[in-house]
């Protein structure tokens, strides 16, 4: 009987520390996935860095943070290059699961899946910040520069741009002509009834310079100007541009007629990665 108790005493013992030893043991897991994000790294690094530790060795940014899922505490790394495509990333989850209580392929992957979206939400809203302000009067003399004129339809004025500014700066730089401020695009004219739009890509440069079948040669002189600045990426310019004249008409001012308006890229791509940052200026000559 003694002997039937002592086993019983010890079957309970085992049993009990086994449950112990099973709600209380973890072990580690970990997965990992490679992708190609459409985005900046720096935009991306911005992102990650608010919740992360951050380190860098040879050239390649590691980026490590941890947050909670299911009440466990997970660990998320990040390795960080730049491709041609955008950013190349390493994301490699580890955590810790109870025993027999090991998620399947299927969850981490899920786990990584979710992270990536939620990090990839709030890099496009970063991207996608933007203001546009009244900034007033002001004097500007751009005087010499060089220009591609463009005649287009509105639908081609975008794709007609992004050929024609590259364009103008390349063939200053070839002939090693000295910049005198910032690239500008000039409207000469709009048909709102035919929608079609002259426009030119300019170039501002400290020399004369005689026009060619490449290139044409003006100058700009001092006038007032009223001006509309838009921080943020160039598909919010359209709306800018509605906001110029709003401003300029509460503020009571009177356009010269038959003056070009103008498009001045203070801070662009060259300067920043992220759209958020770059600064364009709108000029309406006034009175």
């Amino acid at each position: 009987m003694k002997s039937g108790l002592k086993i019983l005493e010890i079957l309970l013992f085992v049993v009990g520390v086994g449950s112990v030893f099973t709600f209380t043991y973890h072990k580690e897991f970990s997965t990992e996935t490679i992708d190609t994000l459409k985005v900046p790294m720096p935009v991306l690094y911005q992102v990650l860095e608010k919740q992360s530790h951050i380190l860098q060795k040879n050239d390649l940014k590691f980026v490590q943070y941890a947050t909670q899922i299911d009440a466990k505490k997970t660990e998320f790394k990040w390795h960080l290059s730049e491709n041609e495509n955008g950013t190349a990333v390493n994301i490699k989850l580890t955590g810790k699961s109870k025993l027999f209580s090991y998620p399947k392929a299927d969850v981490v992957n899920s786990y990584i899946k979710q992270e990536k979206e939620r990090i990839l939400k709030e890099v496009q809203a970063k991207m996608d910040a933007y203001s546009i302000v009244n900034s007033g009067v002001k004097m500007l003399e751009i005087g010499n520069y060089i220009g591609i004129k463009v005649d287009c339809s509105w639908n081609e004025k975008d794709a007609k741009m992004d050929e024609s500014l590259p364009a103008v700066l390349m063939y200053a730089l070839q002939n090693q002509m000295q910049r005198n401020g910032s690239l500008f695009t000039m409207y000469h004219a709009k048909d709102s009834i035919q929608k079609r739009i002259q426009f030119s890509s300019c170039y501002p440069i400290k020399s004369t310079f005689s026009s060619n079948d490449k290139v044409n040669f003006g100058i700009l002189k001092n006038q007032k100007y009223h001006v509309t600045t838009l921080t943020g990426n160039y598909k919010y310019l359209e709306d800018a541009w509605a906001k110029a004249y709003q401003f300029l008409e509460k503020d009571g001012l009177k356009i010269v007629p038959n003056q070009p308006t103008l498009e001045v890229y203070r801070k662009g791509h060259t300067q920043s990665a992220n759209p958020a940052d770059w600064v364009t200026e709108l000029y309406i000559a006034v009175e």
